[in-house]
This record gives C-alpha cells, sequence and structure tokens, in this order.
C-alpha cells in the first residue's frame, strides 16, 4: 500500500554481491521467455478478500501467483479484513508464492536499514510455524525504496523484490513499465500496472499488453475488494473481467518465484538507477504543446520530437500576443521559426497576431480556409499581406506533413473538418448512440461554423482543436458517425463558450483533460462548465484565466490547474509534453510549479 515514496539514486558498492547470486539462480532456467506473453500476479497487505475472492477464482484459471504478507495495521485482531495464518497456509497448499511484506508494513529509507531485517524474519518464522516454506521474494512496503537495502535483503536470502511504476510513473495512474531482465534490477522489478477503484478493463490491458518482445508484466493489486483500504480496492466483479481476458488471450500466468525457471541467465546492471533513469528521459521527448495565453484569443504551439513546430491560430492585433507568442516559441520550445501556422478561421483573436509575430519569427507555411463559396467574413488586409514562405487553403482530410523520429511512434497531424464539411466515413461504421439526444440550435452565420478542426495523433496520444466551431458543426463532426473517436486531450471549443461545446461532441470523443483557453470574462460559461463537470472520462480541466464574473464562485477549477490568476498578469502558458513512447502525458504550469501525469486512452 502506498507510504511516503522515496526513490533513492545512492548505488552502492556491494552490487557485486547479489550478481553471482543471481546469475547462478538463473543459470538453472528451463525455458527462454522468447515471444512468451508472462503475466506475473502480486498481491500486498494480506487481505481476507485474497483467499475468499482471489483465491477460487485464480485456482479456477489455473493462474499462479505471489502473496505478499504483513501482519501491519490491526491484522492480529482483525480478522474481518485480513486473512487468518491458516488461509495463508492454505494458499501456501494451493501451490501459491508466499512472500514477505515485512511485519509491519514498514516502509523502508536510509534511515531504518537496522530495522528491516527483524522486520523480514517475523514473517519467516511465521511462515515456519505454518509450514510455508522461508519467502525468497519480497515487495517494497508503500512503494518507498532504497539501493543501500539491497545488501541486506540478499543476505537474508531475497532473491526478487517488487517495487511499484514510480518514479517513472505516478502513483495515482496506477500505470508502470514492464520487467526488462538484464536492464531492470532484480531487486526493483517495476509494476506495470497497480490496480486502482477506477480502473477498467482498458487500463488492465494496457499494463498487461506490456508483457512482450521479452518484458514481463508484474501486476499489482491489493484487496478486491480492500475492505481496510478502499483507496487501492478493485471490485470483484472487475478482477473476474481481468483474469478472464488473460486467459481468453492465452497469457502465461505466474508468481515472481516461477521466473527463477523462466528468465535466462541474466546479470543483473551495475547500475540499478540507469533503466530508470532512461525512461524518465524517453518520457519527455514526445510532442509538446503549449497554450499561449492571448486573453480570450487563441494560439496553441505544437512542437513534434524531430522539432518541427506548428502554430494554430495566432491571437489578437498588436505586439502584446505576438511577443507571448514569440517568447514561448524561442524561450521556452527553443525554436527559430514557425514552420506551419493554421488559422481556424477569420476573426480577430485568432488570425490578429500573424502579421506581427511575422516580423519576430520567420513563419513557413500558412493554411487557412481560402476563399470559399458562401464565405460572409474575412481577415484584415495585413493578414493576406505579411511574409510567409508558402499560403495554402486546408482541405479536408489534409494531413500536414511532418518527419517521424526512428525507434518512436508516427506523428500526425489531419484536417477533419473545414468550412462546414467533414471527412468522409465508411457505410459500415457504426452509428452514435450519442447522436440521439442531440437538441439542434438555430443556424450559425458567423465564421466560427467555418473552423477548421485538427486531430494530432503519436502513438495513443490524441488531441483535438476545434477553434470556434460551433453547436451544429459540432454535432456534424461526430454525427451520424464518430469522426474522432475517443481523445486525451480536448481544448474546449470557442473559448469554453455556450455557443460550443456541445455535450453530444465531448461525450462522443471521452477526453481524459479539458484545456479551456478563456480570458478573465471571456469564456468559461456554466453550461459548458457544467457539461465537462458531468463528463465520466475526464479526470482534469486546465484554464488559462481564472473566470473573475460573478459565476466564478461555481465555475472555476482550483487554482492549481489556472495558468493566469489577476486582470493585470504576465502572460503564464500550460505546457503539456508527451512521453517518447506516446503512452502517457504531462500537463504542467510553470508559473506555479503545478505538474501532473496522465495516461494515454489505450
Amino acid at each position: 500500500m502506498q507510504g511516503t515514496m522515496r526513490f533513492s539514486m545512492t548505488f552502492t558498492r556491494f552490487a557485486w554481491i547479489v550478481i553471482p547470486l543471481l546469475a547462478l539462480l538463473n543459470s538453472r532456467a528451463l525455458a527462454q521467455v522468447g515471444n512468451e506473453r508472462i503475466v506475473v500476479l502480486t498481491f500486498d497487505d494480506s487481505a481476507k478478500t485474497h483467499f475468499t475472492t482471489v483465491r477460487p477464482i485464480l485456482l479456477k484459471y489455473g493462474f499462479g501467483a505471489t502473496f505478499f504478507i504483513t501482519e501491519g495495521w490491526d491484522f492480529a485482531s482483525n480478522k474481518r479484513d485480513y486473512m487468518t495464518w491458516s488461509e495463508i497456509a492454505q494458499l501456501h497448499r494451493d501451490g501459491f508464492e508466499i512472500g514477505n511484506h515485512t511485519r509491519d508494513h514498514m516502509g523502508i529509507n536510509d534511515k531504518n536499514l537496522d530495522r528491516i531485517e527483524e522486520q523480514l524474519q517475523a514473517i519467516d518464522d511465521r511462515c515456519k510455524e505454518n509450514g510455508i516454506p522461508k519467502p525468497i521474494s519480497f515487495a517494497w512496503p508503500g512503494n518507498s525504496t532504497t539501493t543501500k537495502a539491497f545488501e541486506i535483503l540478499n543476505k537474508h536470502g531475497i532473491r526478487f523484490a517488487r517495487r511499484g511504476g514510480a518514479p517513472e510513473r505516478t502513483y495515482e495512474s496506477g500505470a508502470g513499465f514492464a520487467y526488462e531482465p538484464g536492464k531492470d534490477h532484480p531487486f526493483l522489478l517495476p509494476s506495470a500496472g497497480d490496480a486502482k477503484p477506477k480502473w477498467e478493463l482498458s487500463d488492465f490491458v494496457q499494463a498487461a499488453s506490456q508483457a512482450k518482445d521479452g518484458r514481463i508484466a508484474i501486476l499489482q493489486f491489493h484487496g478486491v475488494p480492500d475492505t481496510a483500504h478502499d483507496w487501492v480496492s478493485t471490485a470483484s466483479d472487475k478482477f473476474e473481467t481481468f483474469m478472464h481476458y488473460l486467459a481468453v488471450n492465452k497469457f502465461r500466468v505466474v508468481g515472481l518465484k516461477d521466473l527463477l525457471s523462466l528468465v535466462p541467465a541474466v546479470e543483473p546492471p551495475k547500475d540499478p538507477m540507469a533503466i530508470v533513469r532512461m525512461r524518465q528521459q524517453v518520457k519527455a521527448t514526445g510532442p509538446r504543446i503549449y497554450w499561449i495565453d492571448v486573453e480570450g484569443g487563441a494560439a496553441t504551439l505544437i512542437v513534434t520530437p524531430e522539432g518541427e513546430s506548428i502554430l494554430i491560430d495566432s491571437g489578437n492585433p498588436g505586439y502584446r500576443d505576438a511577443d507571448r507568442i514569440a517568447k514561448v516559441a524561442t524561450q521556452e520550445a527553443g525554436l527559430k521559426r514557425i514552420d506551419h501556422l493554421i488559422t481556424t478561421h477569420y476573426h480577430r483573436d485568432h488570425f490578429g497576431g500573424a502579421s506581427t509575430l511575422s516580423k519576430l519569427l520567420p513563419i513557413g507555411t500558412v493554411w487557412d480556409n481560402g476563399a470559399f463559396e458562401g464565405q460572409r467574413e474575412k481577415a484584415d488586409p495585413e493578414y493576406y499581406e505579411f511574409q510567409a514562405a508558402v499560403r495554402r487553403t486546408i482541405g479536408v482530410g489534409d494531413a500536414i506533413e511532418l518527419k517521424n523520429g526512428a525507434g518512436i511512434p508516427p506523428i500526425s497531424l489531419r484536417c477533419l473538418g473545414a468550412r462546414q464539411k467533414f471527412t468522409d466515413v465508411t457505410t459500415d461504421s457504426p452509428a452514435n448512440p450519442n447522436c440521439q439526444s442531440a437538441q439542434p440550435r438555430p443556424v450559425d452565420n458567423s465564421d466560427n461554423a467555418n473552423s477548421v478542426v485538427m486531430l494530432l495523433r503519436f502513438g495513443s496520444f490524441d488531441f483535438l482543436n476545434t477553434g470556434d466551431l460551433t453547436w451544429n458543426s459540432e454535432f456534424h463532426l461526430v454525427c451520424p458517425q464518430n469522426r474522432v473517436g475517443k481523445v486525451d486531450v480536448f481544448q474546449a471549443s470557442h473559448h469554453g463558450l455556450d455557443q460550443s461545446n456541445n455535450p453530444v461532441l465531448i461525450r462522443s470523443i471521452e477526453p481524459r483533460v479539458a484545456i479551456i483557453n478563456n480570458g478573465t470574462t471571456k469564456g468559461c460559461m456554466p453550461m459548458m462548465f457544467s457539461t465537462l463537470k458531468e463528463t465520466p472520462s475526464l479526470k482534469a480541466i486546465y484554464q488559462l484565466h481564472k473566470n473573475l464574473r460573478e459565476d466564478g464562485s461555481v465555475n472555476n477549477v482550483a487554482d492549481e490547474f489556472i495558468a493566469n490568476q489577476a486582470i493585470e498578469c504576465k502572460g503564464e502558458h500550460i505546457r503539456l509534453s508527451v512521453s517518447q513512447d506516446g503512452l502517457s502525458y504531462t500537463i504542467s504550469i510553470p508559473s506555479n510549479g503545478h505538474e501532473k501525469q496522465y495516461d494515454c486512452v489505450p
């Protein structure tokens, strides 16, 4: 169970003690991991439901598992929430591994190393009393680790020690990485997934599916359900679904001790933290997105892994917004030019800054709606006259040509709609059930309805920018078929105004995060805000500005998620960084130190 999470970066000189022992044990390997999909199931904290719920399900499927035993909390007297030792002994007789989780569930750190041996021995003694072999597998209580404990674990006869998904992934997400033999130290085996109450099958699949190409997915559970600690509980019906998935998809499901015969003989890494640092660095080199504050206008900057830049809209006329865009582009993103400028529609808060920006940074290709039949509004002359390398009319279905990096997922930026026309759908595409609740509004004759709609994709990450698309056009984007699919991040349409943000659109795309590029009194409107808050998929809402209208007491998120708090502000931005594998992303607000990681929709 999660405690204070610390991860010592110290590497000690005794690592050589572990190497020959583990190499010798692994030399007994009877099989190679190869292309076999291996999942290790682990269960922490001696929960009663390990015996009453988990045991019969695992026996039904013939799965192996490791149960990490502790006598922490009120284990001795509370037999409603915790197993008896006779039940633990029965798990052993059933063929499951019994592991050591310390007597008191003691979080291990550099200051209590002298207590580890006693904590381990107490569980060993209880195992011996109940006919259970001395444990060779250990789980770090609270996922708190230190390499200074390695020598103690080794001398005690521990062969494997499992941690959580941190520091590579956040504890709250429950996400992690698969174990890579030879790269991950046997005493720092990562959890590929740590089940949380809100986990659905998609979360479980994302964790288990990492078991490929020689990697082993170690999965961490607590009670099923956990009647003592509800924040780490897994519902029994969900657990049954998870196990059924493993069975149907023919995963090999084992306990940690089984890795002695499954993992080829490899020496542990000399630097146990090297793989951790590598994963942290890899995470930071995917695309980046910056929402630049142009105070109720729009300016969204995308930087690809290969350093190409795409600016979607350029804010208001004058130097204030152009200066802010140039500052973020050069000082934050390290750019020397804007390779692509996409103007979603011809309103000054979206095209106004382009002319001035062109004097501050070179602009490559300009993409916009051009001149079209039925056009009612045009940009100012300065917009059509500023210097750019190329000007093109964007077409529905067009993809901005971007460079792909080696060894990482491909990146794409595609136009799904423009000038009230949208990409074709195949005749066999399923009907979108959300369309049945649609409530159309009067026709919008403004240029907002003609907004260009762009979808960015990188691995599992999807970002939707709809410009100022309004209610009826939003409906046609996802009805009768959903052209978008699910997205991770949605830039709220039209600065969060109620003329836009049709609930049919938002329910259809099921965003995990919404970013509102509002002003102090513009956008972030009550109906839009209510729609977002009622969206089940949504994990977080971010605002460029605090809503300072009278309704701000209701229609604002917590200050932590707002970049600018006052009318007189410095124009602070919001930044998003996608991991290089395209499986997660981190959103930060540099002005207040906020940073939070999210996992991508599978």
